[in-house]
């Protein structure tokens, strides 16, 4: 399922009733995960899925992250038919969908308070960076993904394909995005029912869980990981390139519904709940984005045993 860029006014030709109970889109950051749920609950007794599909993507072309065709296509399945009941909307099949917390300000403020150092801190404990060894994309990759699996990597969204990961390792890995997780096949199909390299349908079981904030600085992005390392294994942590620090945390082997809470703390603290998807594509470890910036990593655990365990 694709768009055009005659998408971008699709929102704005909305009725104006509509468009303010909606709200206006948001930037990364402010809640965009949220207003696509609250946007396709309310859309979704209008329109077609296709349409709605498109009026929401479009009116997110520029809110300054990717936003996956799965996660919109995902809002919309599961928004209700009820306008406005946007705290837990009833799904297709009668169930319940939970809605992401929102960021809580005042504990974010609590934990950040007098908090130590906590960049230096994951440096100085990092594996490689103590042992003098240089950290390679190539070679964390190959710890994060032991055997031969099938990774979906890309320098664009758009241009993200699945091989295995011999294959990546023997072309190169200076690329901007990656699925934090396996993939079953080289292709699957999406849920508009067209072959993709990167959906739903070929990503398998979860093997990383990755938490990306977008707000806070740097270092208190890095406190706010180090409170979150206590709860699940930190395995990396890789600095966007920008303004962003992504923690990659352990969760091989565990269900989603052990693993939910986790995210909605993270989220609480203002983390990004898109990366709950399991086809979303985030940062490649060392990789490059389009203007050049590394996307360093800042602290590598290939024991997988969490910093404080």
């Amino acid at each position: 399922m694709k768009t055009n860029h005659s998408d971008k006014g699709l929102f704005g030709s909305l009725p104006i009733n509509l468009r303010r109970q909606i709200g206006l889109p948001p930037k990364s950051g402010d809640g965009v995960h949220r207003w696509i749920y609250k946007a396709a609950c309310v859309l979704k007794t209008e329109y077609r899925f296709e349409l709605t599909f498109r009026i929401i993507l479009g009116a997110l072309r520029n809110c300054g992250r990717n936003v996956p065709d799965c996660e919109v296509i995902n809002a919309i399945r599961d928004a209700g038919n009820k306008i406005g009941d946007t705290n837990s909307c009833s799904n297709e099949w009668g169930n319940m969908k939970t809605k992401w917390p929102d960021r809580d300000a005042a504990l974010v403020t609590r934990l950040l308070k007098d908090a130590p150092s906590a960049l230096e801190h994951f440096r100085s404990k990092s594996c490689a960076m103590s042992a003098g060894e240089e950290l390679t994309t190539e070679k964390v990759i190959d710890q994060l993904f032991p055997g031969d699996p099938f990774l979906c990597v890309g320098q664009s969204i758009a241009g993200m394909r699945t091989h295995p990961k011999s294959w990546w390792l023997q072309l190169g890995l200076k690329r901007q995005f990656i699925v934090p997780s396996p993939m079953t096949a080289s292709m699957g199909l999406n849920q508009a029912g067209k072959p993709s390299h990167r959906c739903l349908n070929n990503t398998g079981t979860r093997r990383f869980l990755v938490v990306e904030f977008d707000q806070n600085s740097i270092e208190e992005q890095a406190s706010l990981h180090s409170h979150l390392a206590e709860f699940r294994s930190l395995v990396l942590l890789v600095y966007s390139g920008s303004k962003s620090l992504h923690g990659w945390y352990s969760v091989e082997g565990q269900v989603d519904a052990s693993i939910r809470p986790f995210m909605e703390r993270a989220v609480r603290l203002g983390a990004d709940s898109s990366t709950w998807c399991r086809c979303q594509a985030v940062r490649l470890p060392g990789g490059l984005r389009d203007n050049g910036s590394e996307q360093t990593i800042e602290f590598f655990n290939p024991g997988f045993g969490g910093l404080y365990r």
